[in-house]
């Protein structure tokens, strides 16, 4: 789209125009009005004209829409963007989406309807739009929550947690623990605080986004066919649930190694035989299955096959029962 050099003034007919043609989108982007009011939004961004410090300036970042590369704050310069008033590039300008910024709070309910990762800071002033860790200025997709690489305005999944979002009550909550991610202090459930992760969104910690990982909790199941893609022991209960993510005996407060199943000092993503079996991962049909008696361990009521119920067993992961655990012992 080609810069205005200069301000234009528009005569009061076409304002008119544009005014009745505006507020036809009701329960788009737009306020309300007594009736009857004289209101113009001229910029539809969703302030009347006569609040509003900037009527010409589409996503409030302060740059009038003339001198704004990018009228609607969507990292895509307006002279390549086919949509420039469409803020969360689903196809529908602004004027038309009934929820501008796509974050599942329609416009007129929303106290901030350019927000998109609903943290309470306007996407024009926000260094990270769509609170995937990444700052705006070193995002491809500044909108693309779960970082793969399809826009937030056309992902049917948004936070990549296996529920679509037309069904999910939580369309930004990474793990399904019940907290938005923008103010979940994890937002993968990897026992890693988000300030010192350097993948907020990897849940096994194997270096791959969960968005592109096969296997998101590396419980040996691809995603696809995983009824619980983030249970990574698979006892039947997701990891932001359970207590016992790696099904060791060590409920994960107190465990430094909450992905550690044998507890041999290797995270599970990094060990060649998760349940120190004797056969690697790789070949193995049951890679968590300590004991190897056809029973993976989270439906196993005795692991290590030594006769004591893992419920009454104070070391689990014990064969012999000589107070040092199997993993350790192998050494």
């Amino acid at each position: 789209m080609r810069k205005a050099t200069s301000p234009r003034t528009l005569p009061a007919a076409a304002y008119v125009a544009a005014a009745l043609f505006l507020l036809m989108g009701a329960g788009c982007n737009l306020p309300s009005a007594a009736p009857g009011a004289d209101k113009r939004d001229t910029d539809q961004d969703g302030v009347w004209d006569d609040r509003d410090p900037k009527p010409l300036d589409h996503d409030n970042d302060g740059t009038d829409d003339a001198a704004d590369p990018d009228d609607d704050n969507d990292g895509i310069p307006d002279v390549q963007d086919a949509k420039p008033f469409d803020h969360d590039n689903d196809g529908l300008d602004d004027m038309h989406d009934t929820d501008s910024d796509n974050d599942g709070i329609t416009d007129v309910a929303d106290p901030h309807p350019n927000d998109h990762d609903n943290d309470g800071v306007d996407d024009a002033s926000d260094d990270d739009d769509d609170n995937d860790g990444i700052p705006d200025s070193q995002d491809k997709s500044p909108l693309d929550h779960d970082n793969d690489g399809s826009n937030d305005g056309k992902d049917d999944d948004d936070d990549n947690d296996g529920i679509l979002d037309a069904v999910d009550a939580k369309p930004f909550d990474h793990d399904n623990d019940g907290i938005d991610d923008v103010n979940d202090d994890d937002d993968d459930n990897d026992g890693i605080p988000d300030s010192q992760d350097k993948q907020p969104l990897d849940h096994d910690n194997d270096g791959t986004s969960d968005a592109i990982d096969m296997d998101d909790d590396n419980d040996g199941y691809d995603d696809v066919r995983d009824a619980h893609p983030y249970d990574h022991d698979n006892d039947g209960t997701d990891d932001a649930a359970d207590k016992d993510d790696d099904n060791d005996g060590i409920e994960d407060s107190q465990d430094p190694r909450p992905f550690n199943h044998d507890n041999d000092d290797l995270a599970d993503v990094d060990d060649p035989d998760d349940d120190n079996d004797g056969i690697l991962d790789a070949v193995d049909a049951k890679p968590l299955d300590h004991d190897n008696d056809g029973t993976i361990d989270s439906e196993d009521s005795d692991d290590d096959n030594d006769g004591i119920p893992d419920d009454r067993d104070t070391k689990p992961l014990d064969h012999d029962n000589d107070g040092i655990p199997d993993a350790q012992e192998a050494r």
